[in-house]
């Protein structure tokens, strides 16, 4: 039996980043989850190594307000989410919401 694949962050346009084991089950995923037709998913692609260090986490209330000594890079965030026993490709995160 061979291991399953490591979780990835995927950028899947401007707005939007999906955490998944692959770019595939990253686009079945979003598209199932949002609707989006492929057209709009052309440019997705797996975060390198060094945006995972440069892009930030922050986590926001109820009122878009963010939440005291919250940021942190993507690459913490995604150590976080697999350590708490992620399980399916989901929503990593948005500039939307």
């Amino acid at each position: 039996m061979t291991a399953p694949l490591p979780w990835r962050v995927y950028r899947m346009d401007d707005c939007d980043w999906w955490v998944a084991r692959t770019l595939e089950e990253a686009k079945a995923s979003y598209k199932h989850e949002t609707g989006i037709d492929d057209e709009h998913m052309e440019d997705a692609c797996e975060l390198t190594d060094d945006e995972m260090q440069r892009l930030h986490f922050v986590d926001t209330d109820e009122a878009d307000r963010p939440v005291k000594e919250s940021r942190h890079t993507f690459a913490v965030e995604l150590a976080r989410r697999v350590s708490a026993g992620l399980s399916k490709p989901e929503l990593f995160a948005s500039t939307e919401y």
